[in-house]
């Protein structure tokens, strides 16, 4: 039986402190029908040398260079215009994963042809390694669309294995504050969250991420953000808002 193909996504910047150690997890992965897209976003590190020597020697990967930076979200939605397989695996360059992740959320999303998105439960861990918490996902196979959005809306849709044909209707990430909100709420408009439960993957967690989107939110910036953020259009679109 021919594996369907997964698509790595891994946009960059800088990344040269962690890289290493997520390409050796992704491409020692049980699961081996893949091909490793890498965009780097223009980076002053040596993230370039460090990728281009990894293509070398492995025709799985293919890298790719912006000539300037164009920002988080042009460039996390350019590696998903490169992508190629049946599902997209969105990597962060920092994060981990067990080598059985790509083979278990696959077998979870072919078992559930209703789901749109796969994760597994979450280690979190800070930029030295040390273990900060967890994340226990919740799956929402069978869920309607507002138990969805209720149950699993807040969290960070972002970091898993999509169904392509899924990923592609929505609008990717947006270049505001809180840029995946939109593409969350899309995710779960178009199918279901399920989870292989198990710590299967690593998130690595920035407290200084965390603290300034927390005070933007407070704010009264969000305001006019919310009346003219494409997350609203969307909710007009399917008369949800």
């Amino acid at each position: 039986m021919n594996l369907p193909l997964v698509s790595i996504c891994m946009p960059v910047y800088n990344g040269e402190k962690y890289i290493q150690s997520a390409l050796s997890c992704l491409l020692n992965q049980t699961y081996k029908n893949i091909e490793l897209i890498i965009s780097d976003n223009a980076s002053t590190d040596s993230t370039e040398a460090i990728c281009r020597s990894y293509e070398n020697i492995d025709s799985r990967i293919s890298y790719f260079r912006n000539s300037t930076n164009t920002g988080m979200a042009r460039n996390f939605n350019r590696v998903i215009e490169l992508a190629k397989g049946d599902y997209i695996m969105m990597a962060a360059n920092d994060d981990l994963w067990d080598l059985t992740y790509i083979e278990k959320c696959i077998n979870k999303l072919e078992q559930n042809p209703n789901a749109a998105f796969c994760i597994s439960q979450t280690d979190f861990i800070d930029g030295e390694g040390n273990n900060i918490g967890d994340k226990h996902w919740i799956d929402t196979s069978n869920f309607d669309y507002s138990n969805r959005v209720l149950t699993v809306f807040s969290d960070w849709l972002v970091w898993g294995i999509y169904r392509t044909e899924a990923l592609r209707k929505t609008r990717g990430l947006q270049e505001t504050i809180a840029n995946d909100f939109p593409l969350r709420l899309e995710i779960l408009l178009l199918g279901d969250v399920v989870v292989v439960d198990e710590k299967l993957m690593t998130f690595r967690f920035w407290q200084k991420e965390y603290n300034y989107i927390s005070q933007y939110l407070i704010s009264e910036e969000l305001k006019d953000q919310i009346n003219n953020s494409p997350m609203t259009s969307i909710l007009k679109e399917y008369n949800l808002g």
